[in-house]
C-alpha cells in the first residue's frame, strides 16, 4: 500500500512540478495579495516579498501561511525591496511575528501608517527611503538594530537643485517623517522630542528629514552621531554640536542642501567618509582650536597629519577652477569633492594611494584627471555624473575599481 502512495505522489510531482519547487529554500508561492519565499524549512518560516496592486488600500499581512502541499509556514520578516515603488499601499499591519524588515523594504512606496509589531528585532538599511507620506514611525521595544538611512530622504542633488531654482521642490520625493516615538520598556532606543537616540543618550541615531526647524542643538552628553542621521533632512541651516561628541559617522550630513554651519567640538576623533557630501550651501565650518585630531587647511578639513583629507568646502560664485591637493594627502574620503561645479582643474599628488566613493561624483566641470602611480583603490562612483569628464589616466597596477562611469584612458 505505501508503495503505491509514493507513486502517487511522485507523479502528482511529476505532472506538476511547481509543488515541489514551492516546498524548496526560496520557493515562493501566493496567498491573497501577497507573495511569500521559504527562508527556512526547521522551523517553517517565509518572508513577504511582493504585494499585488489592488483596489483596496489596506493590507494585513497573516502571521502564518500555506502552501500548495498544506505546509504550514510563519511569517517572519519583510523581504529587501518587498514594497519598493509600492503606490497603492497605504496602510500596513504586520503580524507579531515577524523579526526583520529588510534593505529598502517600503522604499519610495505610499505608506502613511504602519503597525510596526512587538517582538520585531531587526530594521534595515534604508527600510523606510523617501516614504513621502509617512509622518510618524512608532519603533517597537523589541527593536535592536536600525540600520543606516533607514529613513534617508532622496539624494539626488542635481535634481532638487535644478527644482528648486525653478520653485518646484515640492514635487521632489523626500521623506515625510516628521516624528521618531519608541514604545515604552525598549532598552536600545528612546526618543526626545521625536528624534531617535540610544537609550543611554551617547548616541544620536536618527533626525527624521522632514522636520522644519532650521536650528537644532544636538543635546550634551551625546558622544556618537550614527552614520546618515541627519542626511537629507531639507530645512536645516545650522546644526550645533555639544562638547560631549567624539565621533561623527559616515554620511551624516549627507545631501543635507541648505545646511550653512556646523561646528566640530575639541573631543571629535573619529569623522566618516561623505559627511558633508552634498552640502553645497556650507559656507561655515568651525573646528574648536582645542581639536588635536583635525585641522583646517584654507578651503579644506584634513586629519591633523594632513594624511586624509575629509571635506573641500568651498562652493559658489567665489570658488576656484583649480585646487591642487596638498602632497601629504594619502585618502581622499568618500564625497569629499562632490558636486564642485565651478571646479575645472584638480591636481592629485603622488602620494595619494585611496580615492573615496563619489569623491568627484557631479564635479560637471572636470574635463580630465591624472590619477597617481601609487593608487591602490578607487571608490565606487568616484567620478559618477561628471558630464565634461572625457579622459582619465590612470595607473596599471590599481589593485581595487568601484563603478565610476568615466571615460578611461590608459
Amino acid at each position: 500500500m505505501k508503495r503505491y502512495f509514493f507513486a502517487f505522489i511522485l507523479t502528482l510531482l511529476a505532472i506538476n512540478p511547481p509543488l515541489l519547487a514551492q516546498s524548496q529554500m526560496g520557493g515562493t508561492w501566493k496567498v491573497g495579495r501577497g507573495e511569500y519565499r521559504i527562508t527556512c524549512l526547521d522551523p517553517q518560516e517565509v518572508e513577504l516579498v511582493f504585494i499585488e496592486k489592488d483596489y483596496h488600500s489596506s493590507m494585513h499581512i497573516p502571521k502564518v501561511v500555506q502552501d500548495s502541499l498544506g505546509g504550514t509556514f510563519k511569517v517572519t520578516g519583510v523581504a529587501a525591496e518587498a514594497l519598493m515603488y509600492n503606490t497603492y499601499t497605504t496602510e500596513l499591519t504586520l503580524p507579531s511575528s515577524v523579526r526583520t524588515i529588510g534593505y529598502r523594504a517600503f522604499c519610495n512606496s505610499s505608506l502613511a501608517r504602519i503597525e510596526l509589531p512587538e517582538g520585531l528585532e531587526e530594521i534595515g538599511d534604508e527600510a523606510f527611503r523617501e516614504c513621502e507620506s509617512l509622518e510618524c514611525l512608532t519603533i517597537p521595544a523589541s527593536v535592536r538594530r536600525i540600520g543606516k538611512g533607514a529613513f534617508y530622504g532622496a539624494v539626488d542633488t542635481d535634481e532638487r537643485l535644478m527644482l528648486e531654482e525653478e520653485g518646484l521642490e515640492k514635487i521632489i520625493p523626500l521623506n515625510g517623517l516628521k516624528r521618531i516615538e519608541v514604545a515604552r520598556g525598549s532598552e536600545h532606543f528612546m526618543s526626545k522630542g521625536g528624534v531617535l537616540f540610544s537609550r543611554d543618550g551617547e548616541e544620536l541615531v536618527a533626525y527624521p528629514p522632514a522636520r522644519t526647524e532650521k536650528h537644532n542643538h544636538v543635546p550634551g552628553g551625546v558622544e556618537r552621531i550614527a552614520p546618515g542621521a541627519f542626511a537629507t533632512t531639507w530645512e536645516l541651516r545650522q546644526v550645533t554640536l555639544p562638547e560631549s561628541l567624539e565621533s561623527i559617522g559616515r554620511e551624516v550630513f549627507r545631501e543635507c542642501t541648505r545646511l550653512r554651519k556646523v561646528n566640530i567640538p575639541k573631543r571629535v576623533s573619529s569623522i566618516g567618509g561623505g559627511v558633508f557630501e552634498g552640502c553645497h550651501n556650507l559656507r561655515e565650518l568651525n573646528l574648536s582650536i582645542e581639536n588635536p585630531h583635525y585641522e583646517l587647511g584654507g578651503d579644506a578639513l584634513f586629519s591633523k597629519d594632513r594624511k586624509r583629507l575629509i571635506y573641500y568646502f568651498v562652493s559658489g560664485q567665489k570658488a576656484p577652477s583649480r585646487y591642487e591637493i596638498p602632497a601629504t594627502v594619502e585618502e581622499i574620503l568618500g564625497g569629499a569633492f562632490a558636486h564642485r561645479r565651478r571646479l575645472q582643474e584638480i591636481v592629485i599628488p603622488e602620494s595619494v594611494r585611496v580615492i573615496g566613493a563619489r569623491a568627484f561624483s557631479a564635479c560637471t566641470a572636470i574635463r580630465e584627471v591624472h590619477l597617481p602611480s601609487r593608487l591602490d583603490s578607487l571608490g565606487p562612483e568616484a567620478f559618477s555624473n561628471c558630464a565634461r569628464l572625457a579622459r582619465v589616466v590612470w595607473p596599471r597596477t590599481l589593485s581595487s575599481v568601484g563603478e565610476s562611469y568615466t571615460c578611461v584612458m590608459w
